[in-house]
């Protein structure tokens, strides 16, 4: 049964519930459309939080990054390694000096300078 309080939290909130209802319908809409596509994103997005994979490939790029001064500095080289991190590849791979350059290369094309 519907209350007061159901019918204030409704009027109350309706504009942060619309596009959350619209979300949630939506999602089940294609579920129910194309069930065999959203099984198969499901089962991978499961199992992508059950294995370790992405972890141990950050990790390792982190230990190659620590190694010595010079890979501090200029990094281990191009593409050593693919952490699947951006700030983490461009810090191990080109060092402190080339993760600078590469957040100076962000900021002027956010900035369009």
């Amino acid at each position: 049964a519907i209350t007061l309080t159901h019918l204030y939290f409704f009027l109350k909130y309706k504009k942060s519930l619309i596009p959350l209802l619209s979300i949630f319908f939506t999602f089940f809409s294609i579920y129910f459309l194309f069930p065999d596509i959203v099984q198969d994103y499901l089962s991978r997005v499961y199992s992508g939080a059950n294995n370790d994979h992405r972890f141990d490939l950050m990790n390792n790029s982190l230990t190659m990054f620590l190694v010595n001064t010079k890979s501090i500095l200029f990094g281990a080289g191009y593409m050593i390694s693919n952490p699947h991190n951006e700030v983490i590849r461009v810090l191990s791979n080109s060092g402190l000096f080339g993760l600078l350059s590469y957040i100076l290369y962000v900021i002027s094309i956010i900035f369009n300078i």
